[in-house]
């Protein structure tokens, strides 16, 4: 039992790893878009952030369908491209950790729309190691007018947290 509590507080130091890795990325990326070369991850334009704000004041299907290329170039494939590049690395640097990531996609659920368009406002990706239900996971989170990430549980059991709990106890350093 406080194996798996070790196991556990020794995943979020990973995942803490991660967002330092993170902010790491967006100041590299940074540094090459003003060099001209680098990695898969450029970083994002202004054009992301305005493609962000217009969706929200324009969720529709006509206008998303007429805006789909934007979407793509200033959004999509470099959000995907940042995903990937953190679960690259963190593969790389921990490699007897199986991590898996997933990239949300831009379409609402069509059961949960509850009066709002058909496309979610932002994007979010998470990197975890398990299943993704139990293990705590690394997420981070881009909008038209903020971006966070951070870690934590998705859907943690009772006994889980209360053996994460006794470990911290144990170990308050």
């Amino acid at each position: 039992l406080v194996h798996g509590a070790l196991d556990t507080v020794l995943g979020l130091a990973l995942i803490l790893g991660l967002v330092a890795i993170v902010i790491w990325m967006f100041r590299y990326a940074a540094k090459k878009r003003k060099k001209g070369g680098g990695m898969a991850f450029q970083g994002f334009t202004p054009e992301t952030g305005a493609f962000l704000w217009e969706l929200s004041f324009h969720n529709e299907r006509p206008w998303f369908q007429t805006h789909r290329e934007q979407f793509e170039r200033c959004l999509n494939r470099p959000f995907r491209a940042l995903a990937q590049d953190c679960w690259q690395r963190m593969s790389e640097r921990f490699p007897e950790r199986d991590f898996r990531m997933h990239v949300s996609r831009i379409y609402r659920d069509a059961r949960r729309l509850f009066g709002r368009g058909p496309y979610k406002d932002h994007l979010w990706f998470t990197l975890f190691c398990g299943s993704g239900d139990e293990d705590p996971c690394f997420w981070f989170e881009l909008g038209a007018a903020r971006w966070a990430y951070g870690l934590g549980f998705w859907g943690a059991r009772p006994a889980m947290m209360e053996q994460y709990r006794r470990c911290i106890d144990a170990n308050p350093a």
